[in-house]
């Protein structure tokens, strides 16, 4: 598609088409770029740099040059083609651009997205966790993605391995909303493992970051989307988290924003849980034990989950046991039920097909909410 015709389906101005330009330079830091936004506020004026000369010197010091040389419309086709069918993009300026991240310290010039825009507009809660979560932090993260899409919130994460990819997944299932706020470029997805993810998310809800299609993530960039992800969300949930997780990164900027933050407590002799813990002890959340007490706070009516299906009394019993539990191991299955191996096994792939129950490592099983 050419660039005229692009801006025309997708409703650009030249505003959008110069910021568009101008985030182009990978030697202009965030910084930079900002500050030449507060500048010279118009992206239709991106091409009259000369009129800034003095101004933009200061900011820009010795790539002032590099600016001017390639203020053309020759440069901003060039550059549109690394882009075209793959990914698209607003401006600060535009007015489908989230008011929300607009009034944050730093706010992205431009936004590359593939999916579904609109979904900026609805309530959004942010759900965060450790990649490398234990079974109730599973239970937990999944339990409340499931009832708070289901009452039609729209869930954001990260798609970061462990609880955010549970908690897109869950939505995805549950036929919710789900936005994902990536490191990177939408061609360079991190986690690489990720990327098919990345794909079902874009075709059911929406897929947005700051960085063109090609960029490779970097360490920096996971506190940069930290901004985003708080930025662009009404409330942030954090359902498992150790002391040196990054969704520390994301609590202190929902702070700085004014976001409400919620946090799942946890057993206070798991590290994976020490920072959700410490969160509430500090009074730097509120302390919630069911999705209601969140949708409640935003006014949302609560949508009761109700599934009627018919189980067996053995399913029953192994159900009970797991409620009990938590989590248990195939053997104590056998002692508990008092079934035959080969039967139980039978049972539980049954319940694991159905989505009841789920295996874990050490062949043990815990049942989902």
């Amino acid at each position: 598609m050419e660039l005229e015709e692009y801006k025309k389906t997708k409703n650009l101005t030249d505003a959008d088409l110069g910021w568009f330009w101008l985030d182009s330079f990978k030697f202009l830091t965030l910084n930079k770029k900002n500050k030449i936004y507060n500048l010279i506020k118009s992206g239709k004026e991106v091409f009259n740099l000369q009129k800034y000369e003095k101004e933009l010197k200061a900011i820009c010091e010795n790539d002032y040059s590099k600016l001017v040389d390639c203020a053309n419309n020759e440069y901003l086709k060039m550059v549109w083609k690394e882009l075209d069918g793959v990914v698209d993009f607003i401006s600060i300026e535009n007015p489908n651009y989230p008011s929300q991240l607009k009034n944050t310290d730093i706010p992205p010039i431009v936004l590359y997205y593939k999916g579904d825009l609109s979904l900026l507009k609805t309530n959004i809660v942010a759900i965060v966790g450790t990649r490398m979560y234990d079974n109730y932090g599973y239970l937990i993260t999944q339990k409340f993605a499931k009832e708070l899409c289901r009452s039609g919130v729209t869930i954001l994460s990260t798609l970061s391995e462990g609880l955010d990819t549970i908690a897109h997944n869950v939505t995805i299932e549950n036929k919710g909303k789900t936005i994902a706020v990536i490191s990177g470029g939408i061609n360079k997805i991190y986690p690489s493992i990720n990327t098919e993810l990345s794909k079902k998310i874009a075709s059911v809800g929406l897929v947005i970051g700051e960085w063109a299609p090609q960029t490779e993530t970097m360490n920096y960039m996971f506190q940069m989307r930290a901004r985003l992800v708080a930025g662009l969300s009404s409330a942030v949930l954090v359902t498992e988290a150790g002391m040196k997780s990054g969704v520390k990164y994301i609590t202190d900027y929902a702070e700085m924003y004014n976001r409400t933050i919620y946090a799942i407590p946890g057993n206070i002799n798991s590290y994976k849980s020490s920072y959700t813990n410490l969160l509430i002890k500090n009074c730097q959340s509120m302390l919630v034990t069911s999705p209601k007490e969140i949708l409640d706070e935003m006014n949302i009516v609560y949508i009761p989950i109700k599934e009627k299906e018919d189980v067996s009394d053995e399913e029953s019993l192994i159900f009970a046991i797991l409620d009990d539990v938590q989590e248990a191991h195939f053997d104590y299955l056998v002692l508990k039920t008092g079934i035959a191996s080969r039967k139980l096994l039978s049972i539980l792939t049954g319940l694991e097909i159905r989505k009841k129950i789920k295996k874990m490592a050490g062949n043990k099983y815990v049942r989902i909410i």
